[in-house]
């Protein structure tokens, strides 16, 4: 199983400790300008192309996150989500900065629409049955070359990769009433 590793962060399992004490009354403080060296690490041969580029990843968060109550703030229902991706669709299309993309969804009939929507040059990822799709989906949302698109309200999975890759995260105004505000991703509205 691969494996993400930091350089510059570690990682204490607290589980079978009953103190973590910080020894030296370090007050630790997250800023958008900490860089995060991070690398996943493959030990061993895979059918995936790991030299894939593309200009533009997005993210369709579709099945766990539509609920039709809309009772907290990081849940849409099934119509703003439609909107989402029309207002996507729209930005991709118009964008001089995005020649190449590709998109990541837990539902794939995302994924074969809007590619034969879009105009710009549509990457296909490699999966590999040995890897879960979960964890490559997280690897190439760290390797667009530009930027990231949430096309949903909220995803911790977008954020947390944005910031990781020091990447911008491109999302919709209706994404500033969830908890994305909480994180210290480089946000910017396309809407």
């Amino acid at each position: 199983m691969p494996l993400i590793s930091f350089d510059n962060i570690e990682i204490v399992n607290t589980k079978n400790s009953n103190n973590i004490k910080n020894s030296n009354n370090i007050q630790f403080k997250r800023t958008k300008d900490f860089n995060i060296r991070y690398k996943f690490d493959f030990n061993i041969d895979f059918n995936i192309d790991f030299n894939i580029e593309y200009d533009t990843i997005i993210h369709i968060r579709a099945t766990d996150r539509l609920n039709p109550n809309m009772k907290h703030g990081d849940f849409s229902n099934g119509n703003e989500l439609n909107i989402f991706i029309d207002k996507m669709i729209t930005y991709v299309n118009n964008s001089s900065e995005i020649n190449t993309y590709t998109i990541i969804s837990d539902d794939n009939r995302y994924v074969d629409n809007i590619k034969n929507i879009i105009s710009n040059k549509f990457v296909t990822l490699s999966y590999d049955y040995n890897i879960p799709n979960e964890l490559l989906d997280y690897y190439y949302l760290t390797k667009s070359n530009k930027n990231i698109i949430m096309c949903c309200k909220f995803s911790s999975y977008s954020i947390t990769a944005s910031i990781l890759a020091n990447k911008p995260l491109l999302c919709f105004k209706q994404s500033l009433d969830s908890n994305l505000p909480r994180y210290k991703a480089n946000i910017q509205l396309i809407d």
